[in-house]
């Protein structure tokens, strides 16, 4: 039942012109930049220190 409610709200929001993205998108984005800074900085700061 909530998926349909949900579905339809979505729709108006589109039809509406508004962004459908949640918080999904920027908390995967979040975490791949943070990954993204440990790679470069942190990763060889430990490689060279051991």
């Amino acid at each position: 039942m909530q998926a349909v409610y949900r579905r339809r709200v979505l729709r108006r929001r589109e039809a509406a012109g508004q962004t459908v993205l949640g918080k999904g998108p920027f908390i995967l984005l979040g975490v791949m930049a943070l990954f993204f800074v440990f790679a470069v900085f942190v990763f060889p700061v430990l490689v060279r220190g051991s």
